[in-house]
């Protein structure tokens, strides 16, 4: 019965994308915005999610933990930080994401279940 948490929506990352795609005369110069830079951009606004709902979760008495599960043929970067992080233990690089990063962030709200960030399968 508890609400999850709204984050803050990145605003400044928004009028980003639409000043440059309506400040170039040229759209095929600009297409790709459309592309990569929206899916990591909404890949970051549910990552801000699971951030946000961690720590409220965490307030409330639960024992929230995020999992980070590394894409296959990832970098070294995301390797690094793959793994499993016990509330308030979470360093905020689990959080961030670089460029074709298709890696997934997993909550863990108490032992026993989990919630998938992409899918919103409970498990």
């Amino acid at each position: 019965s508890v609400k999850a948490v709204k984050p803050k929506l990145n605003k400044s990352r928004i009028d980003g994308l639409v000043n440059r795609l309506a400040e170039e005369p040229d759209f095929d110069k600009v297409s790709w915005l459309l592309g990569e830079p929206i899916v990591n951009f909404h890949q970051s606004i549910v990552d801000d999610a699971v951030k946000a709902n961690v720590a409220f979760h965490a307030e409330l008495g639960l024992e929230p933990s995020v999992h980070r599960v590394a894409s296959p043929g990832c970098c070294e970067w995301c390797n690094a930080i793959a793994g499993t992080y016990r509330y308030p233990r979470v360093p905020d690089e689990i959080y961030q994401r670089h460029e074709r990063c298709r890696c997934t962030v997993e909550y863990y709200p108490e032992k026993g279940t989990r919630q998938n960030v992409w899918t919103k399968e409970w498990s």
